[in-house]
């Protein structure tokens, strides 16, 4: 997956999200005061904002690298996108 290889983005960097989206949709309307609001709620409760910003924008998902990229938090309101991704986990993970 390009995204976790990209040198253009490092998860060592502090305050990232991604936003996910169906393939060939068009980009999401958000606006710098959505993102501050996202970005501002990272340490705290971002989900409840990404959950907005989700459900009003139609994005898929959203990812958070926690401390120094050991971890990443996903936040995703479809039981399909859900599946696949635990699907795609697993078997990265054998």
């Amino acid at each position: 997956m390009e995204l976790f290889e990209s040198a253009g983005y490092s998860w060592w960097g502090q305050v990232q999200l991604t936003f996910l989206s169906a393939p060939g949709s068009p980009l999401p309307a958000i606006d710098r005061r959505e993102l501050r609001v996202v970005f501002d709620s990272v340490e705290d409760n971002w989900v409840e904002h990404a959950a907005e910003l989700v459900d009003r924008t139609g994005l898929l998902a959203m990812m958070c690298p926690g401390h120094d990229g050991a971890y990443v938090g996903i936040f995703s309101a479809t039981a399909s996108f859900q599946r696949r991704l635990l699907k795609a986990l697993e078997e990265t993970a054998t």
